[in-house]
């Protein structure tokens, strides 16, 4: 313990899912896995593998993506500037929710892509933070990860990421 309630909360994230998932959530793991995504490459349906890998997490206990005929050619009509972000991020929130069709899907997309900036949104951190409801699920979500990172700076950590796995446990 080092004398910081969050920090420590942090730190056992993983022994803390061992224990109540039967497995150490592993999400570094996905976040290297998609690293090649906060480059230039588009997103294809293929990488949606790495966010619901089963051997990092257990994504399919809550999710489903939507099936690739649905999904594949509107990943090719759009371009996703994941290395851009969080500039223009209303935009390309709205266009990942036009393609996967829920919030809870695109804040998993963005929070393992580009974990400095985004988490993962739940109804149990809405709840703690007291997010302030928007005009639509996209505003929402703006208004989510906003109450998140000025908690993340005013704890001191380093991501947005890394708060949603202290506030959710």
């Amino acid at each position: 313990m080092n004398g910081n309630y969050l920090h420590d909360c942090f730190g056992a994230f993983k022994e803390v899912t061992g224990k109540k998932y039967g497995m150490a959530y592993d999400y570094a793991a996905i976040e290297a896995d998609v690293a090649e995504l906060r480059n230039r490459r588009p997103l294809t349906y293929n990488d949606l593998r790495y966010f619901e890998s089963p051997r990092n997490w257990e994504f399919r206990r809550w999710w489903d993506f939507p099936p690739e005929h649905h999904v594949t050619p509107e990943l090719k009509r759009r371009e996703f500037n994941f290395w851009r972000l969080p500039k223009q991020e209303q935009k390309l929130i709205k266009s990942l929710l036009e393609v996967f069709k829920s919030i809870e899907i695109v804040s998993i997309i963005l929070r393992f892509i580009r974990p400095e900036h985004y988490g993962i949104i739940s109804p149990p951190v809405e709840r703690i933070l007291d997010v302030r409801r928007g005009g639509d699920a996209v505003e929402t979500y703006l208004n989510y990860i906003g109450d998140l990172r000025k908690v993340a700076e005013h704890y001191h950590f380093e991501s947005a990421s890394g708060l949603t796995r202290v506030l959710k446990k």
